[in-house]
């Protein structure tokens, strides 16, 4: 079964914040990925290309431009859980994660 994309928004640290179709919400770290492949270094040096993210046509995969692309599965199956209603800080600037408390 694959997984698709719903929403995508970057966050400070190289993070970024991904909603499924069935409502899983995930953070994930995209740094660790410079130990797998050196080209995501561009990502971590680079805030405003991180910034660009875009969930690509379908929703199984997400990219930066024509060099750096992730596929939604690595999301799914490596990001921390986050429990809805996730609260984004801003649109356009997210300041810092804030995971609702019970």
């Amino acid at each position: 079964m694959f997984h698709k994309l719903n929403q995508i928004k970057s966050l400070p640290g190289c993070r970024l914040w991904a909603k499924f179709l069935d409502g899983r919400e995930v953070i994930y770290d995209v740094s660790r990925l410079t130990e797998v492949n050196s080209v995501f270094g561009d990502l971590v040096r680079n805030p405003d290309l991180f910034a660009q993210v875009r969930i690509d046509p379908g929703g199984y995969g997400i990219s930066w431009n024509d060099d750096l692309d992730l596929e939604a599965e690595e999301l799914w199956k490596n990001g921390d859980e986050v429990k809805p209603p996730f609260e984004l800080a801003s649109v356009s600037d997210v300041a810092q994660i804030r995971r609702p408390t019970i």
